[in-house]
């Protein structure tokens, strides 16, 4: 596995990662359920790393391509 190659897997599951916790701590704040600040900044780290390891790790461009459409 090239170094590079799988760094830039893991920031780009970082920020999927991210971007998928922003989405669901907005929805929190719509459906008025109260997360304290630092249970949301400690889930969305949490997230954004699991994220990461498994973009880094795992097979994405196999997995993008069998997802139904």
């Amino acid at each position: 596995m090239n170094l590079q190659s799988s760094s830039q897997r893991f920031i780009s599951g970082v920020v999927f990662g991210l971007f998928l916790s922003m989405i669901a701590w907005s929805y929190s704040v719509y459906y008025h359920v109260s997360i304290s600040l630092v249970q949301g900044v400690l889930c969305t780290l949490f997230l954004a790393f699991s994220f990461g390891v498994v973009a880094m790790f795992g097979n994405l461009d196999n997995l993008m391509d069998n997802i139904p459409f």
